[in-house]
């Protein structure tokens, strides 16, 4: 299993929108963000897909927003999609190493609780938390 960064041109991400395009409707699911915006935040090349390829098809895929944080370039996890726990444990150094390759100083996991205890035992730290209230 390796990854397979899609590079952020609009021809890139049309061309290989067959392979990360199936994971998005569970992301929407769980995330509970409307699949519409999550594809134009693809196709607007504002979240990166990276792929967990496994030689025939992809198993797994992440959404990766770049931003700064002063002069810091910060890579954000916004989904992690497919796969299991193993899975993700197996990818995760790959992942750091790609961020890091890309010049990222940190690397900010936005994730649902469930992913936590990955994250913990991979070394990261809980900084914020995010509370939710339905009105």
């Amino acid at each position: 299993m390796h990854l397979v960064p899609i590079p952020t041109t609009e021809e890139d991400v049309e061309r290989s929108a067959r392979h990360w395009a199936p994971f998005l409707r569970g992301v929407s699911h769980y995330s509970k963000e409307p699949l519409e915006c999550i594809v134009n935040s693809i196709l607007n090349l504002e979240t990166q897909v990276i792929l967990a390829w496994d030689g025939e098809r992809a198993q797994a895929a992440v959404g990766v927003c770049y931003h700064l944080r002063g002069d810091e370039k910060i890579g954000r996890l916004v989904w992690f999609a497919g796969g299991n726990a193993d899975l993700r444990k197996e990818l995760l150094p790959d992942l750091e190493r790609y961020l890091k390759d890309m010049g990222c100083a940190e690397v900010q996991p936005v994730c649902r609780r469930g992913l936590q205890p990955l994250f913990k035992e991979a070394g990261y730290k809980l900084t914020h938390v995010v509370m939710e209230k339905t009105l």
